[in-house]
């Protein structure tokens, strides 16, 4: 069966000017050429002409930025922010100065109002950004095709250089599912040019994206139902995962895991899911599929190369970014995991570094990571299970304390939740190796928490010790209160928990 969609994301009312637009040399052997100016592939050509380079840079869509900007990061980021209001006006509707709101709120507009601000302002600063300031030269509206490790085709010219970079990126797995082509089987592409009005929604996988999702369209008033064929969210610390599945079944969200897949229902467009569950069928109606079933790196344009693909369709790199051939280069998502927008940006700079024959290696550094669901979940480093299997204990500083039936943690933005609703006011957790009292790994259920925790796996990675973080001068209130709570055990000869 194959995997034609049936409709893809709106297109863009942008056109870059003509100004924007570089011509490449055709009789010039570039340092780099990058196919690809998305995050990776922007990042490494502004890194490789600030190191005195030569680059030219082939994008295939209209701007540059990638598809952070057209319909990933960012629209998540606005959906969840219009998530986080809607939820407080339903949550504390007719208390305090609350207005109470209806139950079905439109999502349609909420993206109109995205995609309007994205094509007149986003794109525009990417471009003029990108050629005034980093001196980048590219091309958008340019498909390249590689000839060979040194040289690609674009619009039937060839263009050589020393180093090829490949940056094309990564596109939405699409499940082998009987009715996967019907009309309202979407994915987070076709969600930002949403034309109706989802009112029963199937959400089938659960990942980092499709999860804040799942709580935009349950913040919306629709009805929502989570399948999943193994347990959601496992990469998660016990602790946090019950806190954040209790807080999402408690809004009525639906959740069925362990489950298989058997069909998609519908003449035209969808009506319902068919899925299997401890050996009995099920089906729930639904009038729109959302597929959050992970990601493929965009790898076939390196096919002519020979390059080594691996297990998940990526071009398998070392620590340089190099792949099996040599002067023949992979980054961002093409290069597989961690589909992170860090890595991508940090792989174009490695890249960069080495074509200019500066040697340099991505750091064995512990990587934050964050994702959206009725809160902001963020965190790094190890789980209480991980740690207690790696060094054999594990001191635990949390909040709130267990059976402990108060508002905590008090913070911005959870306050009001905190008096009004106080078993969602969040939760975060410290984990600590008692024996050399260094944290290992630390969790946050809430808002507000992403900027610390740019800074903390570098703590961590460093070796620091509650000792050290009870010297530390916290902001009252913050959103981690980890500082605080550390001057309470840190006094300790033999810590214990609190």
């Amino acid at each position: 069966m194959g995997n034609k969609r049936l409709y893809w994301p709106a297109k863009s009312n942008y056109i870059p000017p003509a100004s924007s637009t570089s011509i490449p040399k055709k009789d010039f052997v570039y340092d780099a050429i990058f196919i690809g100016g998305g995050a990776a592939g922007r990042f490494g050509s502004a890194f490789l002409r600030a190191m005195g380079g030569t680059q030219f840079t082939f994008e295939a869509d209209n701007h540059l930025g990638g598809q952070c900007c057209k319909h990933n990061c960012v629209p998540e980021h606005f959906a969840y922010d219009n998530s986080v209001y809607m939820d407080h006006l339903r949550w504390f509707g007719g208390q305090l100065w609350f207005p109470e709101i209806p139950d079905k709120l439109d999502m349609a507009p909420i993206f109109d109002v995205y995609r309007k601000v994205r094509d007149t302002n986003v794109y525009q600063f990417m471009t003029d950004q990108s050629k005034g300031q980093l001196g980048i030269e590219f091309a958008v509206y340019k498909e390249a095709k590689i000839i060979d490790a040194n040289t690609v085709e674009v619009d039937g010219e060839r263009y050589r250089a020393k180093n090829l970079v490949i940056a094309t990126g990564a596109r939405p797995r699409i499940p082998n599912i009987p009715g996967i082509n019907l009309k309202g089987v979407i994915t987070h592409q076709e969600l930002v040019g949403i034309d109706y009005e989802p009112q029963k929604i199937v959400v089938i996988g659960q990942g980092k994206t499709s999860s804040g999702y799942t709580s935009f369209f349950r913040s919306c008033g629709c009805e929502v139902t989570v399948v999943n064929r193994s347990p959601i969210y496992r990469w998660l610390d016990d602790d946090v995962r019950e806190f954040v599945i209790s807080n999402m079944k408690r809004r009525g969200i639906k959740i069925h895991e362990g489950v298989k897949i058997k069909e998609i229902k519908g003449v035209e467009k969808v009506e319902a899911v068919v899925f299997e569950e401890d050996g009995k069928l099920k089906e729930v109606p639904c009038d729109t599929v959302f597929l959050g079933t992970g990601v493929v790196p965009n790898s076939e344009i390196a096919s002519p190369l020979g390059v080594e693909i691996g297990p998940n369709n990526e071009i398998v790199v070392n620590k340089k970014f190099q792949s099996s051939i040599p002067n023949v280069y992979a980054i961002g998502d093409t290069a597989g995991l961690p589909y992170v927008m860090s890595k991508a940006r940090q792989s174009g700079m490695i890249a960069a570094k080495n074509i200019m024959g500066e040697e340099t290696e991505m750091m064995d550094r512990t990587i934050p990571e964050f994702m959206f669901t009725t809160y902001e979940i963020t965190w790094c480093g190890l789980t209480e299970k991980e740690c207690r299997e790696k060094y054999g204990d594990a001191v635990i500083i949390k909040m709130p304390p267990d059976k402990l039936d108060i508002g905590l943690p008090l913070a911005e933005r959870s306050m009001v939740m905190a008096h009004l609703h106080p078993e969602m006011s969040g939760f975060q957790k410290a984990i600590i190796e008692p024996k050399s009292r260094r944290f290992v790994g630390f969790w946050h259920v809430g808002y507000g928490a992403k900027a610390a925790f740019q800074y903390l796996p570098v703590l961590m990675d460093k070796g620091l010790t509650v000792d050290e973080m009870a010297t530390f001068h916290e902001l009252f209130l913050n959103a981690e209160h980890f500082i605080q709570l550390t001057r309470l055990r840190a006094g300790q000869k033999n810590l214990s928990n609190l």
